[in-house]
């Protein structure tokens, strides 16, 4: 199993992992930053080949976040939104 994202965000990554971070965790709760961050974790844990990149957007924007997996037999974009609701589109 992958290690929880706060590996990655800390610096144990030796990929060097560092999600975009346009100031939009500022503005929610912690149950929503929650939602990305396991998004986030599922990604990675199901990463075998690609990239995954993560982004949150800036304050004020109806999504808050999104999960970009791109692997050589798929592709897969992860919406978070403000209010905690996730979408996925293939």
């Amino acid at each position: 199993m992958t290690p929880g994202l706060d590996y990655w965000l800390g610096g144990g990554c030796s990929q060097g992992f560092d999600p975009g971070d346009d100031g939009g965790f500022a503005g929610v709760p912690k149950w929503v930053r929650q939602q990305v961050i396991e998004s986030a974790t599922r990604e990675l844990d199901a990463a075998n080949a690609g990239s995954v990149t993560v982004r949150v957007l800036p304050m004020g924007r109806r999504v808050l976040a999104t999960v970009l997996a791109n692997a050589p037999d798929r592709d897969r974009r992860t919406e978070i939104d403000t209010a905690g609701e996730v979408s996925v589109s293939t």
